[in-house]
């Protein structure tokens, strides 16, 4: 699937900030090794080695690592595959909503209006992490991307390709 067009150029690309996906998978690390932890350094479970009990300890043990490394995936997945693609015409936004599903949308440079940084909590500000909102003429939705990495940056990109394209329309209507 392209979703580019033939003449269009790619000027940049923004994703979410690897904070968040470090925090997530430290997460799973650590729910990960509880179980095992528990069992090894405490008396909570008191499993005699060779016994059956221990074997279906074991079973459930991997059952358990092996649901929660699909789940640590699949945040992966949606962390790498949301991206947002600016290019000299348009913004592009890819929204993976699933393993086998994602949603992509465009909005034309010279149709946006306002962007809009919100950057929440201590943490946030010192790693230059916010949210931006794009907002467009008409009826089309608010493209909204969480945990973008220097958004006063993106904000300033975005913003000089929405100049360049609106100068090229005037160029190109004076020409006529």
């Amino acid at each position: 699937m392209n979703i580019l067009d033939q003449e269009e150029k790619i000027i940049s690309t923004f994703r979410k900030h690897n904070f968040y996906i470090i925090l997530e998978i430290f997460f799973f690390i650590i729910l990960g090794g509880l179980p095992a932890f528990l069992f090894l350094f405490t008396k909570v479970i008191k499993i005699e080695s060779g016994s059956d009990i221990l074997s279906l300890y074991v079973f459930i043990y991997f059952i358990f690592v092996s649901l929660l490394w699909l789940v640590c995936f699949y945040s992966w997945t949606n962390y790498y595959l949301d991206i947002w693609i600016l290019t000299e015409k348009r913004l592009i936004s890819v929204d993976q909503k699933g393993f086998f599903s994602r949603e992509v949308s465009s909005i034309r440079l010279d149709k946006i209006q306002d962007i809009n940084i919100e950057t929440r909590g201590l943490l946030n500000t010192i790693l230059h992490i916010g949210t931006i909102k794009v907002q467009s003429a008409g009826t089309d939705r608010e493209f909204i991307m969480y945990g973008m990495r220097n958004p006063t940056r993106v904000k300033d990109i975005i913003f000089k390709a929405q100049s360049r394209q609106i100068d090229a329309i005037k160029t190109v209507r004076i020409a006529k």
